[in-house]
């Protein structure tokens, strides 16, 4: 009697398509976005960031969304060190330089991500 081949791509395919799998994501992204937004939420000072939940067809997805940007979404989970920062004025075309405090990172997308519940 022969059997029929599976190759290890064509298994993953059936598999991840699997109503129980996807609910399984799901499940598990939901948590860890929880877990982001609860460490997120210990730190919010203005309310400008918030934590998106997103899904694929097999995959789910978090990130950090700032309404100020990405560079201040990444400034807020990964931090910054203290120095100067230059900028050109937009009105005036001039330089200007600003000190900055070291911040120190949030961490809540690492926070999510490493959840083990």
């Amino acid at each position: 009697m022969a059997g029929m081949t599976v190759t290890p791509r064509q298994l993953n395919k059936i598999v991840s398509h699997m109503p129980v799998v996807n609910h399984a994501v799901r499940d598990e992204t939901m948590k860890r976005a929880q877990v982001a937004e609860g460490v997120l939420e210990a730190h919010k000072r203005e309310g400008h960031s918030r934590i998106v939940v997103m899904f694929g067809v097999t995959d789910g997805y978090f990130g950090l969304s700032d309404d100020r940007g990405r560079h201040a979404a990444a400034a807020i989970e990964y931090g910054y060190p203290a120095g100067y920062r230059y900028r050109i004025d937009r009105k005036t075309g001039r330089l200007v330089v600003q000190w900055f405090n070291a911040r120190r990172p949030v961490g809540a997308l690492r926070a999510g991500i490493e959840y083990r519940g």
